[in-house]
């Protein structure tokens, strides 16, 4: 999926996107390791 993302950055010529989460911080996001994990792989 990452691969996915690289390439329609390069191909849409654009400069970035933003990936979020709803987030509180009284409560764990099941879904909070997810998008780190996802970031990591658009980060390599």
């Amino acid at each position: 999926m990452a691969l996915d993302f690289q390439h329609l950055i390069n191909g849409l010529s654009l400069s970035g996107f933003i990936v979020g989460y709803p987030y509180d911080r009284r409560k764990n996001s099941p879904n909070a390791t997810q998008v780190k994990v996802f970031i990591d792989d658009l980060t390599k």
